[in-house]
């Protein structure tokens, strides 16, 4: 009997770490990888972000510059658009999300979702024709980036 009780106590064991590591482990780590993917993207295209006024002339695109511009814009686009994706599917997946963010260091649920606001709306504004570009964009797509920076706790 009391090996039969041994065995059953070891695939609960069993079960239960399968469990947590797939259902909060994976999913935490996965959360914390996109949010240094942001990172990483954030830091490549900073000279964009914060100097679109370089690539415009009298509020139109460059003609040297439009077609390298417009495919880095495009590509901009959709890789915040499948991190956005991604972090906001990975945040769906970690079960207990508010109590286990406290041991991994990571943001608050609101704040997560914050950022994932502000990642669509930095898309959009990506979106937004390059020729018909307005500086005024700027200063909005860096308030959406500080934000993103801030709620992500990236410095």
């Amino acid at each position: 009997m009391q090996i039969f009780i041994t065995i059953v106590t070891g695939i609960t064991i069993f079960i239960l770490s399968q469990y947590f590591l797939n259902f909060v482990l994976n999913p935490i780590l996965e959360i914390k990888k996109i949010i240094s993917k942001i990172s990483i993207h954030l830091m490549y295209f900073n000279d964009y972000y914060y100097n679109m006024s370089v690539f415009y002339s009298h509020g139109k695109l460059r003609d040297d510059l439009l077609d390298d511009v417009r495919n880095d814009f495009l590509f901009m686009k959709k890789q915040i658009q499948t991190l956005t994706s991604q972090l906001n599917a990975t945040r769906q997946s970690v079960l207990f999300y508010n109590f286990f963010r406290i041991f991994f260091f990571l943001p608050k649920s609101e704040r997560l979702s914050n950022s994932i606001n502000s990642l669509v709306k930095l898309r959009k504004l990506l979106s937004k024709d390059p020729n018909n570009f307005k500086m005024n964009y700027q200063r909005q797509i860096e308030d959406e980036i500080i934000n993103i920076k801030t709620d992500l706790n990236i410095d």
